[in-house]
């Protein structure tokens, strides 16, 4: 209970198959505030319940890094299964990278995720919502982009699909390209 940081990398580009891997690594680490970008990236194996309960509890955490999860692979029945269930002290949105791409995820692994967090539901105004399509999955929490430089009018609460965005503007102009 009295962990208050976590080195950067310090998972990244682990590889291999264990049944719970990562199951409740900082469960109830109730004193961390803040997870280094990056923990995970590149993590790759199979396991029953990879990342479940990862942070479950850590109620005095305020935010969820940029590519936490960047290029997980693998395959787990229930990959994100309440990774982050009753952190009461997140604020803000998610953000759109912090998760690997859909090849990896289905419904079932985002079950509970955000579940009695306090997440927000919307996108700031300067931000848009990406869409991930598990939206039901995080008990309404959203994951938001930058709008792109282009579009400075750009409002909170637009469309995407995982893989191809678009923004309405709020005066008229080009269709802007997708953030990478």
């Amino acid at each position: 209970t009295s962990l208050e940081s976590i080195p950067e990398n310090l998972f990244a580009g682990v590889n291999g198959s264990a049944a719970w891997m990562f199951y409740e690594t900082f469960s109830g680490c109730t004193s961390l505030e803040s997870i280094p970008e990056n923990l995970f990236a590149g993590v790759s194996g199979s396991a029953d319940d990879m990342f479940n309960v990862t942070f479950g509890g850590c109620t005095s955490l305020e935010s969820i890094p940029e590519n936490l999860f960047a290029g997980v692979s693998g395959s787990a029945d229930y990959m994100f299964y309440s990774t982050f269930r009753n952190c009461t002290g997140l604020r803000g949105y998610i953000p759109y990278n912090t998760f690997p791409g859909s090849d990896v995820l289905d419904v079932s692994t985002m079950e509970y995720t955000f579940y009695n967090t306090t997440l927000d539901e919307t996108c700031p105004a300067d931000m848009y919502q990406y869409i991930t399509g598990f939206e039901s999955n995080w008990s309404g929490k959203v994951s938001c982009t930058p709008c792109p430089d282009t579009h400075p009018n750009s409002v909170a609460g637009k469309n995407s699909t995982i893989n191809q965005c678009y923004t309405s503007c709020t005066t008229a102009c080009e269709q802007p390209t997708c953030p990478d």
